[in-house]
């Protein structure tokens, strides 16, 4: 047999040799420890690093190590967390409805191994603590309240039930950082009832509004009325005080003529004159002592005669 074809055929059985392997063995178990033993810690999370099981520290967000094959970790969610959750409660009245509350939550950092030592995890905290704790809390609460103060004190509803919440869940491993009653459900019979009296509602401020639109046209009837009426009014009281300043006026025309007759007695005297012989006017004046006697012409016939003056 030839000695090459020996020598090649012996070669591949280098790669065999005890010492490669061990080598190579070396090198991938401190590769894979390596690997191991570098994680990285999402922001909004810790890490809860255990060794052999036991919590030992909590890492920050970021690169971290541990040790490989003897450490593991535990990722704990540090952001806010939403439980939301139906019950069915009843009122003071006492009827039956159902309340919906959303709390939000979340666990405190300094805290996180104490939860993790007693829970676990986040789900095991709210399936222990929240869920058996919140519904007493709330259906205590609703049974303060009336049917239809539900409706109108909501903020009410929710402060209190806010407050019931962080009297039975503990506050030093979680924070509750918002509470909310979303949504109070009331029996189909209720909610008929209250659409059928919002309905006559809405008839009973239409027709209201309809009175109002008439109230408001005879209320401009009445004030056009009373315009008129006032116009009319203050036409005739300026008619009346036109007639008064003119019968003021003559009488005063009256008084004035009086006091001119009186104060010549000779105008008296034609006036008598005019009224005896209409049209025709005295011809002789006589007189002496301030009194007249008149010569009239009485007609064509009759000759005009002389009176002699008398002698002082």
């Amino acid at each position: 047999m030839d000695q090459r074809q020996i020598g090649g055929a012996g070669r591949p059985r280098q790669w065999l040799d005890p010492r490669t392997v061990v080598l190579a063995a070396i090198a991938f178990f401190v590769l894979l420890s390596a690997w191991l033993a570098a994680f990285n810690t999402q922001a909004g999370t810790v890490d809860i690093v255990l060794r052999w099981g036991a919590p030992v520290r909590v890492t920050e967000p970021g690169l971290n190590f541990k040790i490989p094959y003897v450490e593991s970790r535990h990722t704990i969610e540090l952001r806010e967390r939403a439980y939301s959750k139906t019950y069915e409660s009843a009122s003071r009245d006492p009827m039956e409805l159902n309340v919906t509350v959303a709390v939000n939550w979340a666990v405190n950092k300094e805290h996180v191994i104490q939860m993790y030592n007693q829970f676990g995890s986040l789900e095991q905290f709210e399936q222990r603590i929240i869920a058996p704790r919140l519904p007493d809390a709330v259906k205590a609460v609703v049974s303060r309240f009336a049917v239809n103060e539900l409706l109108t004190k909501r903020n009410e509803l929710r402060d209190q039930s806010r407050a019931a919440a962080l009297a039975v869940i503990p506050q030093q491993i979680m924070t509750i950082t918002g509470f909310s009653v979303t949504n109070v459900e009331f029996p189909k019979a209720y909610t008929a009832q209250i659409a059928a009296v919002q309905v006559a509602r809405e008839a009973a401020n239409a027709q209201e509004q309809e009175l109002r639109k008439q109230n408001f046209k005879a209320q401009e009837v009445f004030n056009i009325a009373k315009a008129q009426a006032d116009s009319t009014k203050a036409q005739a009281d300026a008619e009346a005080y036109a007639i008064a300043i003119r019968g003021k006026a003559q009488l005063d025309i009256q008084q004035r003529q009086a006091e001119i007759l009186k104060s010549n007695p000779l105008l008296i005297d034609w006036e008598r004159a005019v009224r005896l012989v209409p049209g025709v006017l005295p011809q002789t004046f006589v007189g002496g002592d301030g009194s007249a006697a008149l010569m009239f012409q009485l007609g064509s016939s009759q000759p005009m005669s002389t009176i002699p003056r008398r002698q002082n």
